[in-house]
């Protein structure tokens, strides 16, 4: 051990003289005593030893520096790093490992370093030799850096700084099949094939000979194909028209790709959407949707749909034809509607007149209304019109002094329709009608009085109405009848009692309830007197028990029935309307009654009453008969 250190100190000594030699001062650092070493070993021994096959790869402000020592002991190794090869060394940091990473460098500039080893007491021994690295950015790129390619036929972009004299490429990150060319910024290269993600390995060489600090590579999704799973729209056959939007959709399970859609020869390249817009319900899922609204003069019948597609790597797939197929109609061409005319002299009435159509499938005119602006289908629907030369009408029963708003819908054949401009007009204040001139009543029996009145013009006419009252104030009046035509101008009161005063009045009204009297009149119905009395003729024997009794008809107006009746016994003086009824008789023609059952040997007397609608009656004369104890024997009893 004595003989080890005496040892360690002679060297420390002959350094300290050659240190002297040279002019250069050693310094004493914070983890023990530094050395600095010269370039050469000779006359030294026992020293740490000099780190030996000192490598630099260099990265993107990086250089990693990797060394070997002689023996397996542990030492500590110190970096020495310079900006030249001539400027001096600096202490940039120290490991207990083989190799070091610098970062933090500045691209495209050189830098030197040297590394010393440190034993366990300090001593530093000679540093390496120098190396010279340049960091800086390298990469390779497949296709400019493509997402996506459809051949395995690929162009690299490779990127390193100028000087890189060497390149190793490869499809896998061992590089087994790798070897060094010449380096050139682009180079042609083949992907493994089968579709999917693929990706090339690079690793560079520069001007020093100095490798990369890493590999580096680019990746690219390889595609080949693309397909349409299916193309589809969602009219269900139902007529379109302009306005109407028609849901499209392509799918194709790729997302990213271009898809469109032709309506067969009509509409083509309608473009479909993967990305939330334009009616697509969701993004980046494969299925193309596009909401196309119809335009103005699109029409078809039964047209299909046709899908196309091409995908993110620029495959085109197979075009489809999709389910069901596209009918697109037009509404037919408006009509327009002039401006509604309110005759001054109608009120309650609006005259409509609209331009002709000349739509060959014309169906009919609709006319809506409504009190305000903004008339559409579910407004008033006013009539409907199916001859196409029929472009006027007349709207009455109309509200007085109000503002109506017309359109004039035309259907076609196919439902279709087109609405008019819209325009109004007022119609006129209503006033009362016109009164009409009641005459005089007269009659012609004592139970009634005949009336007439003038016609009233009024074109909103609705009807008469005819009071009468008892009462010259008129205070107890009643409605008689109501006269809906115009034209209805005479009425008989034929339910009135004789001798009697009657009041009148008709009540014109028109169609907006607004009404006007006429002049009041007053007629007298003559006076009632009995009827004339009928003559009872001798009673017949028809049996031997009945009678039958036979009278003079009756022929007046207000007849109402014949009474009979009839006293058991001779005295036709007595004989009146409070002995026995036999019947009363409605009909004015019928003239006789049987009396039967009556007892032989007995006399009878009879008398005939006639009334009249007013209550009074004259009686005939008085017949009387005895009815014979036997019968006599007509021929049959012989």
């Amino acid at each position: 051990m004595q003989e080890i250190l005496r040892k360690r100190f002679n060297s420390v000594v002959a350094v300290a003289v050659l240190f002297l030699a040279v002019g250069l001062v050693s310094s004493l650092s914070n983890c023990g005593r530094k050395l600095d070493p010269l370039s050469s070993e000779e006359g030294v021994s026992d020293l740490p030893p000099t780190p030996q096959n000192l490598t630099a790869l260099v990265g993107d402000r990086s250089v990693k520096l990797s060394w070997e020592v002689s023996d397996s002991s542990t030492y500590r190794f110190r970096i020495y790093r310079s900006d030249s090869s001539n400027a001096h060394s600096e202490l940039v940091d120290s490991t207990a490992t083989r190799e070091f990473t610098d970062n933090g460098l500045v691209n495209g500039q050189s830098y030197f370093y040297q590394i010393s080893c440190v034993d366990s007491s300090g001593f530093e021994g000679y540093k390496s030799r120098r190396v010279e690295a340049v960091p800086d950015a390298f990469g390779v790129l497949i296709e400019n850096g493509s997402e996506f390619t459809n051949t395995i036929a690929v162009t690299l972009s490779l990127i390193a700084p100028p000087g890189t004299d060497h390149v190793m490429l490869s499809n896998d990150s061992t590089f087994t099949d790798g070897v060094w060319i010449n380096f050139a910024s682009t180079r042609s290269w083949f992907l493994t094939s089968g579709d999917g993600e693929k990706r090339v390995y690079a690793k560079f060489r520069d001007l020093l000979g100095n490798p990369t600090l890493s590999h580096y590579h680019d990746s690219i999704t390889l595609d080949t194909k693309a397909s349409i799973l299916r193309v589809s729209e969602n009219s269900g056959g139902a007529v379109l028209q302009v306005g109407d939007t028609l849901h499209l959709l392509l799918e194709s399970g790729e997302t990213q790709g271009e898809a469109s859609v032709d309506i067969g020869e009509l509409v083509t390249g309608i473009k479909l959407y993967d990305d939330g817009s334009f009616g697509d319900s969701e993004s980046d899922d494969g299925i193309y949707e596009h909401d196309y609204v119809i335009p103005i003069g699109l029409e078809t019948e039964d047209e299909p749909i046709v899908g196309h597609f091409i995908d993110r790597a620029g495959n085109v797939a197979t075009d489809l034809v999709g389910t069901g197929a596209v009918t697109i109609r037009n509404p037919p061409d408006a009509v327009h509607l002039f401006k509604p005319y309110a005759p001054p002299e109608s009120r309650g009435v609006i005259i409509l007149h609209w331009s002709r159509s000349n739509d060959e499938q014309f169906a009919f005119y609709s006319i809506y209304r409504f009190t305000s602006s903004g008339v559409d289908l579910n407004s008033t629907l006013v009539t409907s019109l199916n001859d196409p030369s029929t472009t006027t009408y007349t709207d009455s029963n109309l509200v007085e002094d109000i503002y109506y708003h017309y359109v004039v819908y035309l259907f076609d054949n196919h439902s279709l329709y087109s609405a008019s401009n819209e325009d109004s007009a007022r119609t006129g204040k209503n006033s009362p009608p016109e009164p009409s001139v009641l005459y005089q009543p007269y009659g012609e029996n004592w139970w009634t009085l005949n009336l007439s009145w003038s016609q009233n013009e009024d074109e909103d006419f609705a009807n008469y109405q005819l009071f009468r009252a008892e009462q010259s104030d008129f205070s107890d009046s009643i409605l008689i009848k109501v006269f809906a035509p115009r034209e209805s101008t005479y009425y008989k009161d034929s339910t009135l009692a004789g001798d009697s005063t009657y009041y009148y009045r008709v009540m014109t009204y028109d169609q907006g309830g607004l009404f006007s009297a006429s002049n009041l009149v007053s007629g007298t119905t003559l006076e009632n007197t009995p009827p004339e009395a009928s003559i009872l003729l001798t009673p017949q024997l028809v049996n031997s028990d009945s009678l039958k009794l036979t009278w003079s008809l009756n022929d007046e107006n207000d007849f109402e029935s014949y009474r009979l009746y009839r006293l058991d016994g001779s005295d036709t003086a007595s004989v009146g309307d409070d002995d026995l009824l036999l019947t009363i008789e409605t009909d004015q023609d019928s003239g006789e009654f049987i009396d039967p059952d009556l007892i032989k040997g007995q006399s009878y007397c009879y008398r005939l009453y006639t009334h009249d609608k007013g209550g009074l009656s004259s009686r005939s004369n008085a017949v009387g008969y005895s009815v014979p104890l036997f019968r006599r024997q007509g021929r049959a009893d012989r």
